[in-house]
């Protein structure tokens, strides 16, 4: 039996468990992409989800590699097949029907794909060639460790990355001291980040030209990003750099501007996120202030007056600071008057000390308010005229990652899939009150917030209570305390767990009429949207 087995069946195997292997090399570079190949969010990951160290597929691996303590080894062996046919047909099926989840193809992606896949491969042959008795026990054992050995194999090649990532901070810093013309904008915050840099770099390139303003491209905020933007992009025809920065410990965004050098800084607001990688939301404030204590005497500083902790801030910060405001906050030197929210439009008066500047924008949701008074007012700061802001504002395209609306049959879709925070998704569920339809949300949850997690779904569930008929979660964690803050509020909301894309897409084509609603809400499946516009 044994003899019989290894001579028909023991290649097989053996290439179902590259199958299976493969999918899940692709899955976790492209988480380790997601967490932007630091170690500490996806660490967090585990925290949040134990699943992505221990999926089913190990713990079946191991159950069966178990086995051979109890089982006849003829037994163990086809029990060995059968479970990496399998796995190794399943992800073979799940390539088929377009459910592989795939890394971006980087050049650093592409590199750390071939050496883990040939390594695979390599540890496979080997081991048909030189212990071929043993070769389902080695598979097993792999397959039960695999998850932490990818991971592991990541990190190591982070290493001689980190020696060229060093290497390319110092070249741009050598580039960036050289162009003294240069005027740059730092942008951060916990939220907002993206959509002040893109509205800033629209008005500045309606009055200047594309040709004499950069920005720093999507979500890229790192201070290798900024390296890299500085490298690549910026030359002496540049007047301006729009700079996003981001963080995740305290140190990283005074980091990105000793590289960048801003002469002047834009806080867009602040609250709990990332705080289980901060620490504390002390480090958070301390981190995002880092951009305006970086600032030269000449520069200014631009805070959102509705935000607590960024009038805190205001207050700390000397001359040449500026707080913009929607709700009427009288400390503020702009605010908004006479809002108007339209489904995907604002419209308000920018108003200081009698001055006023009419802004409209085709842009969907409330928050757009204070990310065009935070963008607006550093525009003036920088030589834009009222006329020509108010101008430049009508054709404002929808910033990359801002929410959009996408038709869908009679009814609508807001995709927002590019990041969520506890503020912006309270902001755009509350914004479903303008249809007058059903109202429903996808979301996986908030992540990353550490001790806060379960009070910020808790909140969250209390505005999906008031505004939602049907809210479909993409992941289980903390949907007992969404279910609580939805109760709380006597809310009548449907709340379902769906993973697959087709299970979520079966369940939004009930929805489909006229003033219907559909928020996508933070990363769920790109399948979702494909399946939903392939109707």
């Amino acid at each position: 039996m044994v003899e019989f087995f290894y001579h028909k069946y023991l290649i097989l195997i053996l290439a179902f468990a590259l199958a299976h292997f493969t999918r899940q090399i692709l899955l976790y570079l492209h988480l380790w992409q997601v967490k932007q190949y630091r170690w500490d969010r996806l660490k967090e990951s585990f925290h949040e989800d134990y699943r992505v160290l221990l999926p089913k597929s190990a713990v079946v691996s191991f159950l069966v590699l178990a086995s051979f303590f109890v089982l006849p080894y003829d037994g163990f062996l086809l029990l060995a097949l059968a479970n990496f046919i399998f796995w190794g047909s399943y992800a073979l099926v799940q390539g088929v029907r377009k459910r592989w989840v795939y890394p971006r193809a980087t050049s650093k992606g592409k590199v750390f794909f071939s050496f883990i896949w040939l390594a695979t491969v390599a540890l496979g042959l080997a081991g048909l060639s030189w212990v071929p008795l043993y070769l389902p026990f080695l598979l097993l054992a792999v397959s039960v460790i695999w998850p932490l050995a990818v991971l592991m194999a990541l990190r190591i090649m982070e290493w001689p990355a980190n020696i060229l990532k060093k290497r390319l901070i110092e070249k741009a810093k050598n580039r960036r001291a050289q162009l003294k013309n240069l005027t740059v904008v730092g942008v951060t915050g916990s939220f907002g980040k993206t959509s002040v840099k893109e509205f800033l770099y629209h008005f500045l390139a309606e009055k200047y030209g594309q040709d004499k303003v950069l920005k720093t491209e999507r979500n890229t905020n790192t201070q290798l990003g900024v390296a890299q933007t500085i490298l690549n992009n910026l030359t002496s025809q540049h007047l301006f750099f729009v700079c996003e920065m981001g963080a995740y410990r305290v140190g990283e965004i005074a980091q990105s501007a000793e590289l960048a050098r801003p002469n002047i800084g834009i806080l867009t607001g602040i609250n709990n996120q990332h705080r289980s990688l901060f620490g504390s939301q002390e480090n958070i404030i301390k981190a995002k202030y880092e951009l305006i204590q970086s600032l030269p005497p000449t520069g200014y500083s631009v805070f959102n007056g509705d935000n607590d902790y960024c009038i805190d801030l205001y207050r700390q910060t000397s001359d040449r600071k500026i707080l913009v405001s929607s709700k009427g906050l009288k400390l503020a030197n702009w605010q908004a008057q006479e809002v108007l929210i339209g489904k995907d439009s604002v419209s308000f008066k920018m108003v200081n000390r009698g001055q006023e500047i009419l802004i409209s924008a085709k842009l969907v949701g409330r928050q757009n308010v204070i990310n065009l008074l935070l963008a607006g007012s550093a525009a003036l700061v920088l030589g834009l005229s009222p006329n020509e802001l108010s101008q430049a504002a009508k054709t404002l395209p929808t910033p990359s990652g801002g929410p959009r609306m996408v038709p869908y049959r009679q009814a609508s879709i807001i995709n927002a899939v590019y990041s969520s925070n506890l503020d912006g998704a309270q902001i755009h569920i509350e914004h479903l009150e303008l249809w007058s339809g059903r109202r429903i949300i996808v979301t996986p949850g908030l992540i990353e917030l550490g001790a806060d997690a379960s009070e910020a779904h808790y909140q969250l569930g209390k505005s999906i209570g008031r505004n939602c008929h049907l809210a479909i979660f993409t992941h289980d964690r903390y949907l007992k305390s969404v279910r609580a803050g939805i109760s709380e509020v006597g809310g009548q909301t449907e709340l379902i767990f769906a993973r697959q894309p087709e299970e979520i897409v079966r369940r939004l084509r009930e929805f489909d009429q006229q003033d219907d609603v559909i928020l996508l809400e933070g990363r769920i499946p790109n399948q979702v949207m494909d399946l939903l516009q392939s109707v």
